[in-house]
């Protein structure tokens, strides 16, 4: 894909003029982000094989066959619990006809995570595996859910949703090399996730993730609607209907609250608001509900 090169909300000479104030430095996190791989042959050219419609199944399994790592990876995440498969999914092929194109799409840019960053989330709270937790369950979420609401949209929806909390990691790395653990955790719990990383990077995590899809060459759409996810009155337009949706997922599902009372309710009311379908997410939501308790 070719690379899109935007005009993020902070202005990066700004930010380095505040620096002295902040906890962390935030050239550091664009060196760190600089400095990640580009995007592995296999998923380039899945990219490619999408960007020209609806990819042929056998081409697209035999693309994911060639990459070990991102077969292995693709295999785990359709063996997961929150897809209530009868039998174990084996092969790519079965993987491929079962879930289709466009949850294959989201479990192969989920493989970013495992292939690119060794991470620690203690920062924030969480053990590393509560936290690929949070991202498996953002995804089957919002699979479960847009897949009957706009497939279209759930082309690109679905792979967002496994990457929305990337941000973090890089994030809780600056946060560790610090030496801020303690202040950066204490705000967390009492202030939340977005409002600790602003104050102590002057980005939030869903910035940093924008990042990222930059460096990636991820489209407009992956890189817009995480830069405007945390404010979503600046956003334009034609993305704000992606960010509705995916703020209704990470309210419901996020590193504070996993599918609880309380964040279930907020983010029915945000549907409302939103004017988005409602009965089907709370049967998705309570799916995944009886799922989680059975395999927790």
């Amino acid at each position: 894909m070719e690379a899109v090169k935007l005009n993020f909300r902070y202005n990066y000479s700004n930010v380095k003029k505040g620096a002295k104030e902040r906890k962390v430095e935030f050239d550091s996190i664009v060196n760190r982000i600089d400095s990640l791989p580009p995007l592995p042959e296999s998923l380039l050219e899945m990219e490619r094989l999408y960007a020209r419609g609806e990819p042929d199944m056998r081409v697209l399994s035999r693309i994911i066959e060639k990459d070990p790592v991102l077969t292995a990876n693709i295999l785990a995440r359709v063996n997961a619990p929150y897809y209530g498969m009868k039998k174990k999914i084996v092969s790519v092929m079965q993987a491929v006809m079962l879930f289709g194109a466009i949850p294959i799409r989201g479990f192969a840019m989920g493989s970013l995570v495992d292939r690119n960053f060794s991470f620690d989330m203690h920062p924030y709270g969480l053990s590393n595996s509560a936290f690929l937790e949070v991202s498996s369950l953002q995804s089957a979420l919002m699979f479960q859910w847009y897949m009957g609401v706009d497939i279209e949209m759930a082309r690109d929806l679905i792979p967002i949703a496994f990457l929305m909390e990337i941000g973090k990691i890089i994030i809780a790395k600056e946060v560790i090399e610090s030496d801020y653990v303690t202040e950066f955790s204490q705000m967390i719990a009492k202030e939340g996730a977005a409002q600790t990383e602003h104050f102590f990077t002057e980005v939030t995590s869903g910035e940093v993730a924008a990042m990222l899809f930059e460096h990636w060459n991820f489209n407009e759409i992956f890189i817009n609607t995480m830069d405007y996810l945390d404010y979503m009155d600046d956003a334009p337009k034609e993305y704000l209907p992606y960010i509705q949706a995916l703020d209704v997922v990470q309210t419901c599902v996020n590193v504070s609250e996993i599918m609880t009372q309380s964040s279930f309710e907020a983010a029915k009311n945000k549907i409302e608001q939103y004017g988005l379908p409602l009965n089907h997410f709370v049967h998705t939501v309570k799916r995944l509900q009886r799922k989680r308790s059975v395999h927790s």
